[in-house]
């Protein structure tokens, strides 16, 4: 459950962050994001177009409008079929399917680095790749680098819905009972 104050906009671009230096994204690597509906993906892909990585965003087929709208000129799937095995650097997972995860293996070039931040206890089907989970916070200094990004505009919270103070419950609710698509806030300030 993650209902945050305003101030904790950003919550979600830490993880991101962490996963793309965990992993080492470079300009122009082939990178399968699964899931960019919520707040993690969101920030995450955002974060590897400022790398001028290549990205494809497997979206699941209830969020698919949802990605698009607020990725237009992403390139966004929801069948896994449809990208071709040997054809990615990185599989960064926010979703956590196992099923789906053994899946993107396949996607995989020889040595390339299947990360999810969402199923910690996955264990890799094939020796001939690399498999990480870590949650290692960030620096402070990764800290200031997030929130100036947000401030020039670099990254985009994308928000799902702001509830006042007094409607904490119904946030809780909202949260347990919809598909993650940004950032559910509750206002302290009313």
């Amino acid at each position: 459950m993650s209902l945050e104050a305003g101030a904790t906009i950003f919550g979600g671009a830490d993880t991101a962050m962490m996963m793309i230096q965990s992993v080492g994204v470079h300009p122009n690597d082939i990178v399968l994001l699964i899931g960019a509906s919520g707040s993690i993906g969101s920030y995450l892909y955002q974060m590897l177009l400022t790398l001028k990585a290549n990205v494809t965003i497997l979206s699941s087929k209830r969020s698919f409008k949802y990605t698009k709208s607020i990725f237009p000129s992403a390139q966004v799937v929801s069948d896994i079929d449809l990208i071709s095995n040997n054809s990615v650097n990185f599989v960064l997972d926010t979703a956590g399917s196992e099923t789906l995860l053994n899946q993107a293996e396949n996607k995989l070039f020889e040595g390339g680095t299947l990360f999810t931040s969402a199923l910690p206890t996955y264990q890799k089907q094939r020796i001939d790749i690399y498999s990480e989970f870590n949650n290692n916070p960030i620096s402070p200094n990764r800290y200031k680098e997030i929130i100036e990004m947000l401030s020039n505009g670099t990254l985009k919270a994308h928000i799902n819905k702001i509830f006042k103070f007094n409607d904490v419950k119904a946030a809780q609710h909202y949260e347990d009972e919809t598909a993650s698509r940004g950032r559910i806030l509750v206002n302290i300030n009313e």
